[in-house]
Formats: structure tokens, sequence, C-alpha cells
């Protein structure tokens, strides 16, 4: 793939020109315009042409104006390594509704100022088919320096009265930081940024000339991953072609802890053509004999019988593989992030009550309220403030903190319930780690919370890098004023059937298709995130070295609400325990637990038939009282040992 770079332009950088090559015709076609590519001519891009694609706009209504996005093209990616760009398509949707459209190449992110643009070319708006490529080419072809250079296009816009103009196309998988690149004319959104929050990658590609490979596969590093001892693990790969032949088999290796094992080869159903495009594949990895962590190494060792064309280190894709004891139930956790002043979050309201219909207790959800520059939300809380990403958008939702998507469509743009195979995804995975947790009142004024939890992890290690967080969370909140008022965009589109077709927005948005006002009052929130503690990447010290396979951990943590202001009814309080992995950040698993009555912590003073506390100490072994704050170790009178986190 194109290789990332940060937004900030390089410096300008002098052109070279090159002559075009006799086999760049432009000819029309029902796709608009097309260019005839020679046999040393390739188009390539972040978007690789075999992604699922999706329309995206902003929010602007009955506004007219320049809407620009681009991409960076790097100088040090080696498939665009010294080769020169002919020419420029792209995918744009709004025919009918856009003007003055040109496509362009640019020393820096300045567009539409020209005092480094190095080409730009206009295009008839009669060429433009909304999803079909639109091709032109430069008026020199333009050899990439090492600096990068910027391409893009220009639209004007028609002003609409929907909440949404439609530019360009983006694709629906994961995000590139320089792959889809923008600048509005107007609004908050004036000035270059990066689209960010799901919109995927641009679709936009430059056809490059120069020597390419015969044959070259590469494949994407496959992060961490885990396996029942004696079993194999089906992990998907990513691989993409960057060679003329395309692919038709390959050869590969998989190394343990730099040991390689034996030579296998993968044969393709049929011929993969599209270069710079990708593929994936199921490939087993067998489980070691350990139960522990193992470094694995992927090597694709031949492409159709030919030594691999692809530099070592892009024909090398690396990960973990830990092997377990025995598999874990999951419980699958949604953090959403959504807002009072957000128009779109009734979505995410909406996919979270089906989504706790269908799984139940198997389902955690924490609606976590924040606010964004002016707008201010009564149920916001500093700490998922300060975690919130914005690049993400609103609403957003993460699974476990190993997908991030929306809570209605999943990792989908469309309007369509889609969440549900995230969810399952979440929880059929195999996972190292187990967790419960008990919350209790600690005192009988109920303004003290005492959580124990108990951690039991499937594998052996020395280093624990992990951490519990523990969220308290409130269903039923209710407000009055204008900031306890939902927002909400929906009302526009309810005799919207263009819009509403081939969706269930009809059904499960209703109420919010029925609202005659775009803020709503008397809106009753549940889930709320009140207080967090160690919500980032855990406690301090929560979890103890070495973690043994099988053995239990238990601690208590208290936790105080004496001056929560956003608790209305403690009846209606929920603890939420969380296993994260540090190195990672994904939530290793979850547990849930209503704050029940006192925990009877008085009770054993007055029956000597109970286990008592006998010492208590610090992790430096020197004994304590009862009242020290961090981290304390309790030892009990039947030898078992507890620790203890005061705050």
């Amino acid at each position: 793939m194109i290789a990332a770079m940060s937004v900030m332009a390089p410096s300008v950088v002098s052109a070279q020109s090159v002559r075009f090559a006799p086999a760049m015709q432009r000819v029309e076609s029902e796709g608009g315009t097309h260019i005839e590519v020679g046999e040393n001519q390739a188009w390539y891009g972040y978007y690789k042409g075999n992604e699922p694609i999706a329309g995206f706009g902003i929010g602007f209504p009955n506004v007219e104006q320049d809407v620009n996005n681009a991409i960076f093209v790097s100088g040090t990616d080696p498939i665009c390594k010294g080769k020169t760009i002919k020419g420029l398509r792209f995918k744009i949707q709004g025919a009918g509704d856009i003007s003055n459209i040109s496509g362009w190449i640019s020393a820096e992110l300045n567009v539409p100022a020209t005092e480094d643009l190095i080409a730009s070319v206009s295009v008839d708006e009669a060429d433009v088919i909304d999803g079909a490529w639109t091709e032109v080419l430069l008026p020199e072809g333009y050899v990439i320096p090492e600096e990068g250079v910027y391409a893009g296009y220009t639209v004007h816009t028609m002003s609409k009265t929907r909440p949404s103009q439609y530019v360009g196309f983006t694709t629906s998988d994961a995000d590139a930081p320089d792959g889809a690149l923008y600048n509005f004319e107007t609004g908050f959104m004036s000035g270059w940024q990066w689209y960010g929050a799901r919109m995927g990658k641009l679709c936009y590609q430059v056809l490059l000339e120069g020597d390419f490979t015969e044959n070259a596969l590469t494949a994407e590093d496959f992060g961490n991953h885990y396996v029942v001892k004696g079993e194999s693990e089906n992990i998907t790969l990513k691989f993409t072609n960057l060679g003329s032949a395309g692919v038709d088999n390959f050869s590969y290796v998989v190394k343990t802890d730099g040991v390689a094992g034996e030579e296998q080869e993968v044969v393709l159903d049929e011929h993969f053509s599209l270069f710079g495009g990708s593929f994936e594949m199921e490939i087993p990895f067998k489980s070691d004999d350990a139960t522990k962590k193992a470094d694995k190494t992927f090597v694709i060792t031949k492409v159709n019988g030919q030594p691999n064309g692809a530099s070592s280190e892009m024909s090398s894709a690396s990960g973990t593989l830990t092997t377990l004891i025995k598999s874990s139930a999951r419980k699958a956790l949604i953090e959403t992030y959504t807002g009072t002043w957000c128009g779109w979050c009734p979505r995410a309201l909406v996919g979270n009550e089906k989504l706790e219909e269908m799984y139940g207790d198997d389902l955690i959800v924490i609606e976590a309220h924040v606010g964004m520059d002016e707008y201010t939300d009564p149920m916001s809380i500093a700490p998922y403030s300060e975690l919130k990403n914005d690049d993400r958008g609103y609403p957003s939702s993460s699974f476990n903190r190993e997908f991030v998507g929306d809570s209605y469509s999943g990792l989908s743009r469309d309007e369509i319930f889609q969440s549900p195979s995230v969810v399952d995804a979440v929880m059929n995975g195999v996972t190292e780690g187990e967790i419960s947790v008990k919350a209790e009142w600690a005192n009988d004024g109920q303004t003290r919370i005492k959580a124990t939890t108990d951690l039991t992890f499937m594998y052996d290690t020395d280093d624990a890098h992990y951490g519990v967080a523990y969220v308290v969370k409130a269903d039923g909140l209710s407000g009055e004023g204008e900031d306890w008022m939902q927002k909400s965009f929906y009302m526009y589109f309810a005799e919207d059937a263009e819009y509403a077709a081939g969706t269930e927005l009809g059904d499960d948005f209703r109420f919010w298709l029925d609202q005659n006002d775009e803020v709503v009052a008397g809106v009753v929130y549940d889930n709320v995130a009140v207080a967090a503690y160690g919500l980032e990447s855990g406690l301090p010290e929560s979890v103890s070295a070495p973690v043994i396979a099988g053995e239990t951990q238990t601690m208590d943590y208290y936790m105080s609400i004496s001056n929560n202001i956003l608790v209305q009814d403690k009846s209606k309080l929920k603890v939420v325990a969380m296993l994260i992995d540090k190195e990672s950040g994904r939530v290793v698993n979850a547990a849930e637990s209503v704050v029940t009555g006192l925990s009877g912590v008085g009770a054993i003073d007055s029956d000597d038939s109970l286990v008592k506390e006998v010492g208590r100490y610090n992790l430096m072994g020197q004994p304590v009282s009862n009242t020290q704050s961090g981290v304390s170790v309790i030892v009990y009178s039947d030898g078992s040992v507890k620790k203890v986190i005061g705050k």
C-alpha cells in the first residue's frame, strides 16, 4: 500500500517532465472517460479497486461551496519510488448536483491556492457518472520525488435541502491516515484534515509508469492470536499483488521465534490479476507445546513457482500466537461515544437497545456521553472525554476495543442493522482470560461500592501486561433544560422514501422519524457511564506477575460516589469490570454486576466460624493499617491471600 505520511505538506519540489507513451489514449466509454493502460503502466492507490465502497457526505444543508479531496503519494513507497504519474482517476457522487470538477497534483496541501499546483485538468460534467471511474491524463508526466506529492480533485457543490451533500466514494474498510484528506470551503471542517471516522480510503488512483516486478506478493502483519493447545487456529491474512503477472499460487514458511517450519504451497481457486489489489485467505497456524506466547513470522518464499520479487521486508508478516490450556467464554463489551448535541447519535441508542434484546447478559453496553468544542452534554465524565478519539466521529462504538464501528450499522456505513456480525466476531474469538465481578455497597449510607473481582488466565507469562478497569453506569437518567434534550436529524427523513428504501429505518427509528423538532425533550438515558477508574489501561498493579495458567487472582476495589452528581437512583447502578491488555489496548474480557446490599464485612467480626483477616501488608511485605491507600495484600486465617486497592 502507499506508505503513510503525516498530513503536513512536504517542501516544494521541482517536476520532471516525461512524454506520454503512445498507448495513453483518452477514449470515451460508458463509464465516463477512460485511459488505455500500457504494459509498463498500472493504476495504484490506497483504494485497490476490489474493496466495497460507499458514498460519503458531510452535513451542510443549503450550502454551496468548493470541496477538495486528496491522497498523499509517497516517494518512498517501493511501488511509487522513481515512477512517473501519467494520469489520475477518481469516483465521485452527486452527478447533477456538482460542477467545476477538476483533478490535480500539488507539491503542498494548499489547494485551491495555485502557487504549488503542479498540474490541473478540468473534467466535463457530462463525463461524470455516479460510481464510475473518471479518468484524466496529465498535460505532462510527473516523476514522483522522494518527498512525495498530493493528488486530488475539486468539485463545487450545489445547494441542498437534505442534511448531507454527497461528494465522493471511499472504501468501507480500515482507514489510512493519508488515504482520505479533505478541505471544505466553509464551516468548522474548513482547512485540510483527515476524514478518519471509519470513512475508509478515498476512491482515487494515480496511473504509474515505470518498471514493475513480474512476480511479487506481500502480506500484512496479523497481530495477536490465540489457540487452544493441540489445535490449530485459522488466521486470516491479507495479501497484496505487486507483480505484473498476477498470482496463481504461492509458497510460504512460518517461523516460530525465528525457527522456520516446512515450506507450504497455496493454490488459488482462480487467477488474481489486479495489480495493487488485495485478497484474504485463511492460513492454519498450529499450537505450540508450551502454553505461552510465541512470535510468528509468515514469509512468502515463492510466487507462481518463482522467487518472490517483493523485498524481504514486504514479503514477511509478523504476529504472535499464544497457546492456551483451554478456551474462555467471552462477553462482548460495547463502549458507545454519544452526545445529546449529536444529531446522528440516536442511531447508536437504537442499535444498543436492539443488541441488548438479542444478546441479553452476554452483552455489556456502556454509553459514554461526551462534549465536543462548544457542544456540551450534562452526562459527560472526564475519563471517557479524555479517552475519546475525535477522528472516530459521532456516534461511534468500540467493540472490546478491537473494532471501531457503529452500534447499529456495525463496520459498515449503510443504514441497516449489521452490528450483530461484529458482536458475534468478538464473542466467538478465542481469548486468554476470564473475569467475574461482584458489586456491593460497602457502607449503610450507600456512598461506597466494593467490587470483588476474580481473574483467571489460560497461559503462563512472567510479564503481567494486563490491568483491571472499572466503570459505574446508571440507567434511567433524565433531566430538564436544553442540554438534556437529544438532537436528532432523523426527522428530516420521515418522508424521504429514497433514503429509507431497503433499510429498517421505518421500523427501528419510528420514534425519531415521528418527531417534529430537531431537539427532543423527555428522553431517558440508560447504560450511562457516571464514573470510571483505570479506564485506559487498567489500575496500576491490579494484575500480579507471574501469571500462572489456571490460577485465580482476586482483588477488592472500593469506589466512592458520595459526590457524584450524576447518580439519580442508586438502585439502578451497575459496575462493569474490564480486563485490558496493556500492549494492544483490547478488552480481553468483561463482567458486569448490579450493586447489591451490604457486603457483610461487619459480619466477619461477629462470627468466629468465618475466615478472618490475620495480616495486611504493602507490596514490600511491610505491615500496614486497614486505611492504607494504594495496593495492600491481605492474608486470611485459612492461608488465602487477597489483593485490595484502597482509594
